[in-house]
C-alpha cells in the first residue's frame, strides 16, 4: 500500500468457511465491512488450508476460483463488496485488515 496513506478501519477473521461469505457477512470475530474501507489486506492463516476467492460477484467453490495460499496475505483493492470465499478444505481461516482514506 505504497504512496497514499489510509488509516485503520477495523479487523474481522472468519472461520469455518464451509460456506461461502462476503465482508458483509459477520465474521466470527471483528466488524463487517466498514462503509468507508476502500482497501484490505487479507491473510489465510491456515497452515495447510486453501482460500478460493472471486470478485467477479460469482461465487467460488472448494475447486473453483483464485487460490489465496495457506499463511499468505492477499493486498486487495478492488470492490470489497463483491469479494466472495470459501475454504478449499476443511479448517479454513481468513484475517481482514481494513483500510479506508
Amino acid at each position: 500500500m505504497a504512496g497514499r496513506v489510509y488509516a485503520p478501519r477495523g479487523y474481522a477473521r472468519y472461520a469455518t468457511l464451509t460456506t461461502v461469505k462476503r465482508f458483509s457477512d459477520a465474521p466470527t470475530a471483528g466488524v463487517v465491512l466498514p462503509t468507508n474501507a476502500i482497501r484490505a489486506l487479507i491473510q489465510n492463516q491456515h497452515a495447510t488450508v486453501d482460500i478460493r476467492w472471486r470478485d467477479d460477484d460469482v461465487s467460488p467453490t472448494a475447486s473453483e476460483g483464485m487460490l489465496l495460499r495457506p499463511q499468505t496475505t492477499l493486498e486487495y483493492d478492488g470492490d470489497l463488496t463483491n469479494f466472495q470465499f470459501i475454504e478449499a478444505a476443511a479448517g479454513g481461516v481468513l484475517a481482514v485488515s481494513y483500510y479506508g482514506v
